[in-house]
C-alpha cells in the first residue's frame, strides 16, 4: 500500500552496525541519508547505494 499509493521506499536487509559504530565514534546520531536507485523503467524495485552524511 505505501509503495504504490505514497511512493515510499522500503529498505530491507539494511546492515546498520557500521553506521551505529560511526555514530558512536562521532557522538552524533543525526545524519542525512541519501539513496541513489538505478534509473530503470517498468520495474517495482531497484538496488540502491545508501550514503549517510554527518
Amino acid at each position: 500500500m505505501c509503495l504504490v499509493t505514497l511512493g515510499l521506499w522500503l529498505i530491507d536487509n539494511a546492515n546498520l552496525e557500521e553506521l551505529a559504530e560511526a555514530c558512536r565514534q562521532r557522538g552524533r546520531y543525526e545524519f542525512m541519508l541519501a539513496m541513489g536507485p538505478l534509473r530503470l523503467r517498468n520495474v517495482t524495485g531497484s538496488p540502491v547505494n545508501p550514503i549517510a552524511m554527518f
